[in-house]
């Protein structure tokens, strides 16, 4: 997948558990995250993008995203890794 810039992504991890743990070991550049995902369910990581002031680019949907980065499933999340 090409992003702006002619950029090819390559490192990236999907959902939102493992988004909040490579939070946590400050390796994320930035992070999608589904319209339409339960509020309760990426609250938490939310939360942790803010305090770290960490990008958050919102997608429609949980299918339009998982789409995005050819994942079969719908997916709330997917952090872009440095």
């Amino acid at each position: 997948m090409m992003l702006k810039g002619g950029k090819k992504l390559q490192n990236k991890v999907v959902g939102v558990n493992q988004s909040i743990r490579e939070l946590n070991k400050n390796n994320v550049d930035y992070v999608y995250i589904a319209e339409d995902a339960d509020k309760n369910v990426i609250e938490k990581l939310v939360k942790a993008c803010n305090e770290k002031e960490i990008c958050i680019k919102y997608v429609e949907t949980m299918n339009k995203l998982g789409k995005m980065f050819n994942v079969e499933v719908k997916v709330a999340a997917v952090s872009i890794l440095k």
